[in-house]
């Protein structure tokens, strides 16, 4: 029985022992991808902080190239540098602790809760760079299709309310982050919890807006300029504008030429 009753505890102390350590394995394996993702979201948002930043260097220096086209350029940049900022300052910082801002704070922990916790900020900014994104594959398409009336529509003034156009859609997309997230009885910040037919709505309504009408549009756009720029159209536009010149260059000559009474040239 003595025995018994030892091998009956070391067998217990061995599978504790066994149970802690694959417990830390298992904690040494997170803390690991954990690692390797803030190594990679930091050179990402690293990257595009840099290479954002050196666009609106330039197009602030070069007066000159401050026409439409670049200004849809320059508030992408605008808003891949935002990008850039808040993938490091959101994903990479630890979480925010609540319980302490909530007891003192209630407004202000409210307000963090919603816009920043929520992460409403950096999908909204992900939501304009797509719209805006959208729009220069727009302004591409009514340069190429229809280049008269572009010339005449496409103005700074435009170009300005197009980049407002831009942040006013993709902020209002995102609206359902702060709606969906508030400081609870314990001054976490959590989320509403929705019925499956309201969550499904949501997931559906944002998978549209962000990934698949830009999608659809921007096909429908290149597919559309390469059938104008298509190689047999573009051929048979020169030709048909070297036949009017030789027709032109013809009537012009016969014109010119001296004719008698009797239709004969002296």
């Amino acid at each position: 029985m003595v025995g018994n009753q030892e091998y009956t505890v070391l067998s217990t102390q061995d599978l504790n022992t066994t149970i802690v350590s694959n417990t830390t394995d298992h904690g040494d394996v997170t803390s690991g991808k954990s690692v390797v993702m803030y190594v990679l979201f930091t050179l990402i948002a690293t990257l595009g902080i840099s290479g954002n930043a050196l666009v609106l260097f330039v197009f602030y220096k070069v007066t000159e190239l401050r026409i439409f086209t670049n200004i849809l350029i320059a508030n992408q940049s605008v808003v891949d540098l935002a990008t850039s900022l808040l993938l490091l300052f959101t994903f990479v910082p630890p979480n925010i602790e609540f319980q302490h801002l909530h007891s003192n704070h209630s407004f202000l922990a409210h307000f963090i809760c919603k816009v920043w916790a929520s992460e409403f900020i950096y999908w909204a900014v992900i939501k304009i760079s797509t719209t805006n994104l959208v729009f220069l594959t727009l302004e591409r398409y009514f340069a190429i299709v229809y280049p008269l009336e572009y010339r005449i529509k496409a103005q700074k003034r435009t170009a300005v309310i197009v980049c407002l156009a831009a942040w006013i859609i993709g902020t209002s997309t995102a609206a359902y982050f702060p709606i969906t997230h508030y400081v609870d009885g314990d001054g976490e910040c959590t989320k509403v919890s929705l019925s499956t037919g309201a969550s499904v709505t949501i997931a559906l309504i944002a998978f549209l807006s962000t990934y698949v009408f830009p999608l659809l549009i921007m096909m429908f756009v290149y597919v559309s300029i390469f059938c104008v720029l298509r190689p047999n159209k573009v051929l048979s536009s020169l030709t048909q504008v070297t036949y009017t010149a030789s027709t032109s260059e013809s009537t012009a000559t016969t014109r010119l030429t001296p004719r008698n009474a009797g239709g004969k040239t002296s």
